[in-house]
């Protein structure tokens, strides 16, 4: 079974979002060896100072993603 969410981090700057993505899909990536992947993509709006994550896989990976993205930001919606 797998599951998906989507994340939005609003009023993210850009520096930011460039660290906050590259954490997220080197954690990612560091789960890449099991027999189910997990997919991440990121979506940054410059317009709206906004980040978006897409994440699909397993569910308690989808659960450690997005406990990783509150952790480092305080706001997962």
């Amino acid at each position: 079974m797998e599951v998906s969410a989507v994340v939005q981090v609003d009023g993210v700057g850009r520096g930011d979002a460039d660290r906050l993505v590259t954490a997220v899909l080197a954690a990612a990536g560091a789960w890449s060896g099991e027999s189910r992947p997990l997919w991440v993509q990121a979506v940054r709006d410059e317009s709206r100072s906004a980040l978006r994550f897409v994440v699909l896989g397993p569910p308690r990976r989808v659960g450690d993603v997005l406990g990783m993205i509150e952790e480092l930001t305080g706001d997962v919606r």
